[in-house]
């Protein structure tokens, strides 16, 4: 891998590898497919409060790509609380 993406250079996560012009990038998909979902059923987070419960790969993913589209607030919950790092989420 030549470089990260923004998402997965904060969140410490990659889970595709893709061709760029730069070269291969590093990046986790997880939350934008949980977005992808919402929109799908109608939801918008635009101004929303989301809860994550658990935060590991897929849920950093998805607190990550949850402010992205607009969340005023995403909460955060782990049965491990070295998981639950909100700086990491911060952009």
């Amino acid at each position: 891998v030549d470089h990260l993406s923004e998402r997965s250079q904060a969140l410490g996560l990659v889970n595709i590898i893709r061709k760029t012009s730069l070269g291969l990038e590093g990046d986790t998909l997880d939350g934008q497919g949980f977005v992808n979902a919402l929109i799908q059923f109608g939801f918008s987070l635009k101004n929303t409060t989301v809860l994550i419960i658990g935060c590991g790969g897929a849920g950093a993913s998805s607190a990550w790509d949850a402010l992205e589209s607009g969340a005023s607030l995403v909460g955060l919950f782990d049965s491990d609380p070295s998981r639950l790092q909100p700086t990491r989420y911060a952009h």
